[in-house]
């Protein structure tokens, strides 16, 4: 029982870690433009200058 829930402690560290950085200004470089097009469904895209979540 204790060797998982030192797995669980080392593989959740790295998220703990990161959780504690302020929230990166992500600046929009392309877009906003469609891929994807069909008659009834599209894609919105754009490029940031730092890797984000959209």
């Amino acid at each position: 029982m204790r060797k998982y829930l030192l797995i669980a402690v080392l593989a959740l560290l790295p998220f703990l870690a990161g959780a504690q950085n302020g929230p990166v200004s992500a600046k929009i470089v392309c877009g906003p433009y469609l891929q994807n097009v069909t008659t009834d469904s599209f894609t919105v895209m754009w490029i940031t200058d730092v890797d984000a979540v959209a």
